[in-house]
């Protein structure tokens, strides 16, 4: 029995509210989001539930552990969400390019190291050949390169 899922109940085919309440159960665990406001839900969880490009992970007792949302976004759209800190994505924006954007990862704490290990094997992650980010920490603009994939 694997201790992380993306079922819960045996179930895995969520309404887009019930994902949005899973993310807001991730988040209330998660202190770095007391301040998040809440409109930001709309713009970017939501949306990133729309376009399909949000993943849920639940432990071994179903309950909420972790998300992940993302974008397929081209060079001056990834520069302006990088460096214009009121910049949100329109919703053509979404999907208008190669560079997969990890724009967010909330989880548990002390769960992250095994959902990322769960993420980087699972659909569309393990396939990318390259995925990018920015540190909450330092603001840079972080790069993962998939090894495994050669031609």
């Amino acid at each position: 029995m694997s201790l992380i899922k993306e079922s819960c109940n045996g179930k895995d085919d969520f309404s887009d509210h019930e994902k949005l309440g899973f993310a807001v159960s991730c988040m209330l665990m998660n202190n770095n989001y007391s301040f998040y406001h809440i409109k930001t839900l709309q713009y970017w969880t939501l949306e990133a539930i729309g376009q399909k490009q949000f993943k849920i992970l639940f432990d071994y007792l179903d309950r909420p552990l972790g998300y992940i949302t993302w974008a397929y976004l081209r060079e001056d759209t990834l520069h302006r969400l990088i460096h214009d800190p009121h910049y949100c994505l329109h919703i053509s924006e979404w999907n208008e390019g190669g560079i997969m954007c990890i724009l967010d990862f909330c989880c548990r704490p002390g769960s992250a190291v095994y959902c990322l290990d769960y993420f980087k094997g699972v659909t569309p992650f393990a396939n990318v050949e390259k995925m990018v980010w920015q540190s909450k920490r330092s603001g840079r603009l972080m790069t993962r390169k998939n090894r495994m994939q050669r031609k």
